[in-house]
């Protein structure tokens, strides 16, 4: 076995940086109990490992009376489980079929009202899983797994379900190519984003990012149809936020439609680089409107297209003037928020 690294629960250099007081011992004491179990479950033999499995288990099950208490117990099962999967990836172990079947099936228990917001962590675990029980010689795993979830995406109707299913088909096939089919995931993906159901299209925004960066969308033809994809997006009235569907006032604050349209538009921009210019008039327009959106994440993003585009030496894709402007506004809004209603006026000058 590993030495057990420090956990950061008895970091104490929060004194020095005034951070605040360390956490209670109980929570420095699931801390370290997550790290220890990370670090013995990828090197104990099988049967071991399907009872550690079936503990935890039990107690998903068990407790299911007590919803505060559950929570904080499949929040913690579901960390521990992505430490122990980023250990076996890391070390390149091989994990048994049955294993990896109970492992998705903990997964799955681990489910919350707000799953958006551990689309990474579990879409990582399955991915590993596919990856470990691959090591181990069996080649369907992973093409099983990734036709159940497709399967799922078609008959569930939740939103927030079916977006986790497809994020979790992309982040395994991103991986391991031979588990599915790239068209029909594609078609996929092409269909999330063409939905006006805020979290469905943002959904597919995710997925297309988690594709692009894997150079998938590598011809003219696939490219061009991306960009009509965003294009329409950022300028259709069937989006938020000039939708007249009903969905924003319940969605839009949390699922912003142009930060998920910067962030495809940042990767499609690293990936094709100089080809921009083939799409340069819809990129442009794109650009433009994320440049205008008061949201400071949104802006954030569109600088720094601007600044891969600059790299690529296309300046005439994007009005220099507007990025010093954001930037003078980024300042700005930085600046204030760190000082008190009292304090002095901030000039900036460019």
């Amino acid at each position: 076995l590993k030495a057990i690294p420090r956990s950061r629960s008895f970091d104490y250099s929060h004194v020095i940086l005034d951070i605040g007081a360390p956490p209670p011992l109980n929570v420095a004491l699931v801390d370290v109990s997550l790290e220890l179990f990370s670090l013995c479950f990828p090197y104990t033999n099988t049967s071991v490992q399907r009872s550690l499995l079936e503990t935890l288990n039990s107690n998903l099950l068990t407790n299911k009376h007590i919803p505060l208490r559950r929570s904080i117990i499949k929040a913690n099962i579901l960390f521990s489980l992505q430490l122990t999967l980023n250990e076996i990836q890391k070390a390149a172990l091989a994990l048994d079929p049955k294993i990896a079947e109970l492992l998705m099936i903990i997964v799955e228990e681990c489910s919350f009202a707000d799953d958006d917001h551990l689309y990474e962590i579990k879409s990582r675990i399955a991915s590993f899983i596919c990856a470990a029980v691959k090591r181990s010689g069996n080649q369907e795993f992973g093409v099983d797994t990734v036709n159940i979830l497709i399967n799922r995406i078609v008959e569930k109707e939740e939103p927030i379900l079916r977006g986790l299913n497809l994020n979790m088909v992309c982040e395994i096939f991103k991986d391991d190519p031979t588990s599915g089919n790239l068209n029909v995931i594609m078609d996929i993906v092409e269909q999330f984003l063409n939905d006006k159901h805020p979290v469905i299209h943002t959904s597919g925004l995710n997925s297309l990012i988690i594709l692009l960066m894997r150079r998938y969308y590598n011809d003219k033809l696939k490219i061009g149809k991306v960009m009509d994809i965003l294009f329409n997006m950022v300028f259709s009235n069937d989006y938020e936020p000039g939708s007249v569907s009903g969905f924003g006032n319940s969605y839009n604050s949390e699922f912003n439609m142009l930060l998920g349209v910067g962030n495809a538009l940042k990767a499609l921009t690293e990936v094709i680089g100089p080809d921009l210019r083939n799409i340069r008039v819809k990129f442009k327009a794109v650009l433009s409107s994320l440049n205008m959106c008061p949201c400071s994440d949104v802006q954030a993003v569109s600088l720094k297209i601007s600044e891969l585009v600059a790299m690529f030496k296309m300046e005439t894709l994007f009005n220099f003037k507007m990025s010093l402007l954001i930037v003078r506004s980024l300042i700005l809004s930085f600046l204030k928020r760190g000082m008190p209603r009292s304090g002095f006026k901030v000039s900036v000058e460019y």
